[in-house]
């Protein structure tokens, strides 16, 4: 009778061992590279969280060659560099001989080994991501990602091209079905009527790229110069941009400007720009009335030397911002280096630094600025931009 109860009770261990309480397949689906990867020998599973797959199949799909160790239950996939081992029923496992713990052991499901999806494919240098609105699993090897980014790069350098030329035909093939820019025609010929620049992408940093759905995010740092048109200095943008799969091409669908920066060219303080000097002291005398009425918080004078199409309520109220900031420094605010950096007929650009001065911390604040100067048809030069071209803070002095 003990003898058959420990055979019944041998048998009931080996069971155990080959079917999880959890093993019962659901219906979840496992997507390599954007392509849904069928299991003939069984139907994936979850136990105690960690999704287990045939493995045979999820080795040969990750390019491993595979063998089975009958006397010793190892599985074994390998290519290249790399050789993972898994012993059936056993929590530990090796990577190129690194013994590594497991969540959960290989299990037999129905003649069927199965193994941990995530190690697996984490071991072979993938990126394995669970979709819990879609009850799915995305695998993206290092390979297939590499080569999509490289994709979606190419494509960001085209559609920068088209915007610094204002060539909406030219951008129209790289936009999404859904993509706003889709009539952005008017938009974009008015612009490259009045300006000329070229921009070059300086760094790439995927935030996100899934191939199953087809989607990814991008953020961007984009250094843009100024060749021609209506003045405005050189820029440092960061960009996030959003591009979607259309019949197998990634294209734009939107585009977000997190932050500019506004700076100079680098010869912009030394070469020499001809300005007559009637109307050098127009100009002049702007500035020098803009930084008295800003030191009185005079809103009214400020109008007054501003271009009428600029004046919104918004302007309004940016520059009551800046009259409240002005209360931190107690000192008084001087106007120094201005020179003008860029002359036409119609249209100049003067830097200047506005220095601030705390008499009591000995703390200083010096602001660089560019203002941008129309000229009205009754000859009178007006306020049509502004920009911060640099920030310097020194503190306490000794």
């Amino acid at each position: 009778m003990k003898r058959i109860l420990s055979v019944l009770g041998a048998v009931s261990l080996i069971l155990s061992m080959s079917l999880p309480a959890s093993a019962a397949p659901g219906s979840i689906s496992v997507y390599l590279d954007g392509n849904k990867i069928s299991f003939p020998a069984g139907a994936p599973y979850t136990s105690q969280g960690t999704t287990l797959v045939p493995f045979r199949t999820i080795f040969e799909k990750l390019g491993l060659q595979v063998t089975w160790n009958a006397k010793t239950q190892t599985v074994t996939g390998s290519k290249e560099d790399l050789t993972i081992q898994l012993t059936l029923g056993s929590n530990r496992a090796s990577i190129n001989g690194v013994i590594q713990k497991l969540s959960v052991p290989p299990a037999t499901v129905k003649g069927t080994t199965y193994v941990p999806l995530r190690f697996v494919g984490e071991a072979a240098d993938a990126k394995v991501d669970w979709n819990e609105g879609s009850g799915s699993i995305t695998i993206q090897t290092a390979k297939s990602t590499a080569v999509e980014q490289e994709k979606i790069r190419k494509l960001l350098v085209q559609v920068l091209s088209c915007l610094d030329k204002g060539d909406y035909n030219g951008l129209k093939p790289y936009l999404s079905a859904d993509s706003p820019f889709q009539d952005s025609e008017k938009e974009l010929n008015e612009w490259s009527q009045n300006n000329s620049q070229i921009s070059k992408i300086t760094d790439f940093e995927f935030v996100s790229l899934n191939q199953r759905t087809g989607e990814a995010f991008v953020e961007t740092v984009e250094d843009t110069h100024r060749t021609g048109g209506l003045y405005m200095p050189d820029m440092l943008n960061q960009m996030m941009y959003t591009v979607v799969k259309e019949d197998g091409l990634w294209k734009l669908q939107d585009f977000e400007i997190k932050e500019i920066t506004y700076k100079l060219p680098a010869d912009a303080l030394t070469k020499t720009v001809n300005v007559p000097s009637t109307e050098d002291s127009k100009i002049n005398e702007v500035i020098n009335l803009y930084n008295k009425y800003l030191s009185d918080k005079n809103l009214d004078g400020i109008l007054a030397l501003s271009d009428p199409g600029i004046i919104t309520d918004e302007f309004k109220a940016n520059l009551q911002s800046v009259f409240a900031s002005r209360k931190m420094w107690e000192g008084d605010v001087k106007i120094s280096n201005v020179r003008t950096i860029y002359y036409s007929e119609s249209e100049a650009a003067v830097y200047f630094e506005e220095n601030y001065l705390n008499p009591d911390t000995k703390s200083s604040l010096i602001l660089g600025n560019v203002f941008v100067l129309h000229k009205s048809t009754e000859g009178k030069w007006l306020i049509n931009a502004g920009y911060r071209v640099s920030k310097k803070f020194k503190g306490e002095e000794n």
